[in-house]
């Protein structure tokens, strides 16, 4: 009777762990869209903000350096699995605009923000925690 019990508990112990997922999924697309404004309190100036992420014109704004100000205004023109396509330009400076694809990764409680295209913002890289 001791045996049929163990292989009973050992047949529904393998059943639940056959049924448990690995990790946990995260839906970075739908995070973005809840926590729109990174970096404010980050330290180092860089602040970076998602608007209209929920409709048909998203826009970023970067912010590189507070005094003197130094921002660039990104009209998306695409974004799903944590990767962003878009144009963008100098504050102030409307006639150049250069090409990004901007790579987000997250590692609670900070996400990382890669900029690899043309212009002054190829190659850099932000790491920035939410703002409440």
């Amino acid at each position: 009777m001791v045996k049929k019990v163990a292989l009973i508990l050992l047949l529904v112990g393998l059943l639940v762990l056959v049924g448990c997922e690995e990790g946990t999924s995260f839906d970075l697309d739908a995070y973005i869209l809840q926590n729109n404004h990174w970096g404010e309190h980050s330290g180092g100036g860089f602040i970076i903000g998602f608007v209209g992420f929920d409709s048909d014109d998203p826009l970023m704004d970067v912010v590189t350096s507070e005094s003197p100000r130094e921002a660039y205004m990104i009209d998306v023109t695409s974004f799903s699995n944590g990767v962003i396509t878009a144009t963008y330009h100098k504050e102030g400076e409307d006639e150049v605009t250069n090409n990004i694809t901007i790579t987000l990764s997250y590692d609670a409680p900070e996400m990382t923000f890669v900029f690899s295209g043309g212009g002054e913002l190829n190659e850099q890289t932000f790491i920035l925690e939410p703002t409440p």
